[in-house]
């Protein structure tokens, strides 16, 4: 055998062991012990974990609310940034939004994700990435708009639900400059 014959299959072999752990992990936590130690040992999460219908599924949606404040001092009214049209069954083919929707949706999330990992301060989340990242897109609008203060709410919805929704951040009143 060439080296490049046994390079190739070390290759497979260790694609073949990825997938196949990939499988495994799929699994509930608690069933084989040893794929618990695995799970465990990978700090990079090389391993993919999928949840699409269970036992967790998206149940809410998620909102950026913003404001400006402009130079006389009057303030605009709140605007959903972003907000979900209603669906078409072309969507289901072309969904060029979507990716927009996910980032938002996604930052959301890891904004309360952070917000539950600071052990600091409650202002320490100002500076987290993904707060930094939803101030940057709000503070970019509203500069072009001639605003010299914003401000925004992230919040959550339970879709087609009757009840109000859930402001989950209030961010303070930053500069646009």
């Amino acid at each position: 055998m060439s080296l490049l014959e046994v390079t190739q299959w070390i290759f497979a072999a260790v694609l073949g062991i990825w997938f196949g752990l990939t499988l495994l992990n799929q699994i509930p936590t608690g069933l084989i012990a040893w794929l618990d130690a695995v799970r465990t040992a990978d700090r990079l999460q090389l391993l993919p974990r999928w949840n699409f219908f269970a036992p967790t599924p998206g149940t809410q949606d998620f909102h950026v609310f913003a404001r400006g404040f402009e130079p006389d001092g009057s303030q605009t009214d709140w605007k959903e940034l972003d907000p979900y049209d209603e669906r078409k069954w072309s969507t289901s083919f072309w969904n060029p939004h979507k990716k927009q929707r996910k980032v938002i949706c996604d930052l959301i999330q890891y904004s309360m994700l952070t917000a539950v990992a600071i052990e600091g301060p409650e202002r320490a989340i100002l500076l987290s990435t993904p707060y930094l990242a939803i101030l940057n897109s709000v503070t970019a609008l509203y500069r072009k708009n001639n605003c010299v203060y914003c401000q925004f709410i992230l919040a959550s919805s339970q879709g087609f639900s009757e009840r109000e929704g859930t402001i989950l951040i209030r961010s303070e009143v930053h500069p646009c400059a």
